[in-house]
């Protein structure tokens, strides 16, 4: 049964990349950069449901950006995707929503009935989210922590009184949020590109710079010949990922932070992977076929997956089954 429920798990998300893949409207190696990381590839490969959020995330991406670029009428079936799909989003990871508001501003600042679609699923979607709160009350469960900055073992704040904390002190609590990102932004680049076993297994450095250049040649690799985004367009994406970023650091504040601490604990890079295809989307500047550089990137961009990956498993093989146990038992 469990290695039914990880094939199961896997498979899923590998169809709904692929989907995501299919339906985006341009810069699909954006989102194949963020698919190929050894982070989200180890996500995919567990029991872990982020490999159905994140790969749903992307499916979600794809149509809401595909609702901005072709305004052509709608397909048959093409609301009842977006519906289940954001809905579906809303319900597995509230967090996420904002994604689908990537599709709201259109090359010419247009609503069609894409447009309407994607505002009645996010509606529907908060609405069933809302319900859930009402009645769950999982969020309000405390927990032993060991603090980030002390050491020392403390609880968790209850939700509630955090939250009075942040709105006795808004400038404070949004001081707190850009220096704690800050302080910790070099631990979410190297988790987003892949930390293992809990976090306690590192890829080599070199490995880091080869998936911060996987990314970096997503931006530039050749696209289809689909119209790129707008300014305006580029600049929305960017700030519903800020947006999120701020979401998620804020839930995590509430949720698995000491009550009136300096800084925010419990994020890691994993939560922004979700998200992270709309950021290089945003940034991307795809150069021609016929250009020199654009054929050296579209030949190095599977390359620099293919071997950041297999020195990646090679890594995770050493670290849990060579070092971890043979040499650990001395076999």
């Amino acid at each position: 049964m469990f290695y039914a429920g990880r094939l199961t798990n896997t498979v899923t998300a590998i169809l709904l990349t692929l989907a995501a893949v299919r339906l985006l409207p341009l810069g699909a190696t954006a989102l194949l950069a963020v698919a190929c990381l050894p982070a989200t590839l180890a996500q995919f490969g567990s029991l872990s449901a982020d490999a159905n959020i994140i790969s749903l995330t992307f499916l979600v991406i794809a149509l809401a950006t595909r609702g901005s670029i072709d305004l052509a009428a709608m397909r048959r079936g093409e609301g009842g995707r977006l519906l289940v799909s954001i809905v579906l989003l809303v319900l597995a990871k509230g967090v996420y929503w904002p994604v689908a508001c990537a599709g709201l501003v259109t090359r010419d600042f247009r609503f069609s009935a894409r447009q309407w679609w994607i505002l009645v699923s996010i509606c529907v979607g908060v609405a069933f989210f809302v319900v859930w709160l009402m009645f769950g009350r999982g969020a309000d469960i405390q927990f032993s922590i060991i603090s980030r900055r002390t050491l020392e073992r403390t609880m968790t704040a209850q939700p509630a009184d955090q939250l009075a904390q942040i709105l006795a002190a808004p400038s404070t609590f949004i001081a707190i949020l850009i220096s704690s990102f800050a302080e910790r932004l070099p631990v979410y680049v190297i988790q987003v590109i892949g930390r293992f076993g809990w976090n306690t297994v590192l890829l080599p450095l070199p490995l880091y710079g080869l998936g911060l250049l996987l990314l970096g040649t997503a931006l530039i690799a050749p696209s289809e010949s689909a119209p790129r985004p707008t300014r305006w367009q580029r600049l929305w994406w960017l700030l519903l990922a800020i947006g999120m970023v701020v979401m998620i650091e804020t839930a995590l504040y509430l949720t698995g932070t000491p009550l009136g601490a300096d800084y925010i604990q419990g994020t890691q890079g994993r939560y922004f992977l979700p998200f992270l295809p709309l950021v290089l989307l945003a940034l991307s500047c795809p150069l021609q076929d016929n250009s020199a550089v654009g054929a050296i990137a579209r030949f190095a961009f599977p390359s620099m997956a293919l071997i950041l990956n297999i020195s990646a498993m090679a890594v995770v093989i050493d670290a849990f089954w060579i070092s971890g146990v043979v040499r650990g038992t001395g076999f």
